[in-house]
């Protein structure tokens, strides 16, 4: 059997603090300074005339995507997540148990719950609705009906049949109303571990809050955790700061010790909330790689490899960091859009999250919002989630993406670069695998010369199965995954064997090319 021999880069520097994962992580910022400047440079042309660019370049385009057998990093699992806003968990979506299944057929390591509403609700009595809580002395009732909504032990029962390992919200400021003293604010939360280990989950990641000014209230912040951890000393503690970087990490730190495991932050694209930002188009978002949070005008990459510096600085180089609500902005902040281009924009956000070596990162969110007490606006997130509910719960096309990338997630990344910024991926070692994905955001056919490197070999290249698996546009904009096989010629150097795989990959699509050995 024919198999990759990914060699294991040794990194250190002078002081002896930023060295393997978290240190290339850091560097692969470096690497693309030229591309992010002027990822930049059109990202800020928020009012571009569509009419300007509506007659696109549609030739086809040469590209080599080079794959070397140099080992980067191992991928974290829990890459491959889901987020459930307990309140749009509606029975009907869950009921027949398709996204337990699909969560568990492909491997998803984590799904975080109860997304944003874990600032306010109260896990033994919710209200079932977004944006209201029991605690409020100014709550009145009713509750939303039971089948509109997801209970905690509902969620720790999803989590049993998918095989996952639950990401869980804690409730420890009452979104800085302090409706709780802080003793019975903590007794709460002890209760809510004891209850999720009592089902069988101890060891799960667990995140204070959410988007309450967590960098004032470090100090309560650490109190919980350590009740929390005293409970189960197994977990991981994360705390929430969407305006994270290393002067806050730093702070945060100095008040909450090693209370806490982790921080996780939130962000969208274009951009999140309502900045006062344009609205960006498609000819837009074709152009920028990588792709940038406008608010802080920086990408994603920049965001977490300057946390790992301060990390290791601070000498926690094991800090866990996470995207924990990645996803698209309001549907006003995104024009020109179809159902299937929304969803492409998400499989390229999820990549990057891939690619910039994330150790946790949830697509915002499972469900729509439609339900109970009343749809939102019209305009507002058509296409932008995991399913639709107005079409039956139907999975909107970026679960193909989801689903192919979630394939390399526990296993080992390699170094890949392409010749056209525009056609970009990674590359990734799954035991007897190769994975080589790329999203074509070209207005024209990508004509790509897959060149692996480093096979141990002259055999190797033709004893593998090779195809490529491509998301594609169909004419109801819901999308679909088209196979083919490919054929792959070795490429002998003096310096060692290449495999080179020759591939079409139509315009608007993500792809992955895959070799498989030995079965």
């Amino acid at each position: 059997m024919a198999l990759l021999t990914p060699l294991l880069t040794l990194l250190t520097d002078p002081m002896g603090l930023l060295t393997g994962r978290r240190w290339l992580a850091v560097l692969a910022v470096l690497a693309t300074c030229m591309t992010v400047d002027a990822a930049r440079e059109v990202g800020s042309l928020g009012s571009l005339d569509v009419a300007a660019v509506e007659h696109p370049d549609t030739r086809a385009t040469a590209v080599v995507a080079t794959v070397s057998n140099t080992s980067v990093w191992h991928i974290s699992p829990y890459l491959a997540t889901m987020s459930i806003v307990y309140s749009w968990a509606r029975d009907a979506m869950y009921n027949n148990g398709s996204i337990a299944a699909w969560a568990k057929r492909n491997k998803f390591g984590t799904t975080r719950y109860p997304a944003g509403e874990a600032s306010y609700y109260d896990w033994e009595n919710p209200s079932g609705m977004m944006g209201k809580s029991t605690l409020d002395p100014a709550w009145k009732g009713p509750p939303a009906p039971e089948t509109e909504w997801m209970s905690f032990e509902e969620y720790l029962n999803l989590c049993t049949e998918a095989g996952m390992r639950p990401t869980i919200g804690v409730n420890y400021n009452c979104k800085a109303n302090f409706w709780v003293n802080e003793t019975d604010s903590i007794a709460r939360a002890v209760r809510q571990i004891k209850f999720a280990v009592s089902k069988g989950h101890s060891g799960a990641i667990w995140y204070i809050g959410n988007e309450d000014r967590a960098d004032k209230y470090a100090k309560r912040v650490a109190a919980h955790a350590r009740a929390l951890k005293a409970v189960d000393p197994t977990i991981t503690v994360l705390w929430n700061d969407n305006g994270a970087d290393g002067k806050s990490l730093k702070e945060f730190l100095a008040v909450a010790g090693d209370a806490v495991d982790g921080c996780e932050f939130h962000g969208k694209w274009p951009y999140g909330g309502t900045p006062k930002l344009p609205p960006f188009n498609l000819t837009q978002w074709m152009e920028e790689v990588p792709l940038i949070e406008h608010k802080s005008r920086q990408t994603w990459r920049e965001k977490i490899a300057n946390l790992r510096a301060m990390a290791h600085t601070l000498g926690r180089p094991n800090l866990f960091f996470a995207n924990n609500e990645y996803g698209l902005g309001k549907g006003s902040a995104l024009v020109g859009f179809t159902r299937f281009t929304k969803s492409l924009v998400v499989m390229e956000f999820a990549m990057e999250m891939y690619i910039a070596g994330y150790d946790s990162a949830a697509f915002w969110d499972n469900g729509d919002g439609m339900g109970f007490p009343s749809p939102p606006p019209s305009d507002s997130h058509t296409g932008h989630f995991l399913v639709d509910s107005s079409a039956h719960f139907r999975f909107n096309p970026v679960h193909f993406g989801l689903e192919l990338l979630a394939q390399s997630a526990n296993h080992t990344m390699l170094v890949m670069k392409t010749t056209e910024q525009r056609v970009h991926g990674f590359a990734a070692w799954a035991g007897d695998k190769l994975l080589v994905y790329l999203i074509n955001k070209l207005a024209g056919p990508a004509q790509v010369s897959v060149d692996i490197a480093g096979l141990s070999g002259a055999e190797a290249c033709s004893a593998a199965t090779a195809g490529v698996d491509s998301v594609v546009d169909t004419a109801d904009h819901w999308g679909t995954l088209a196979s083919a096989p490919l054929a792959c010629a070795s490429k002998e150097s003096s310096a060692a064997v290449h495999c080179r795989c020759n591939v079409t990959l139509a315009p608007l699509t993500f792809n992955l090319v895959s070799l498989t050995w030995g079965g």
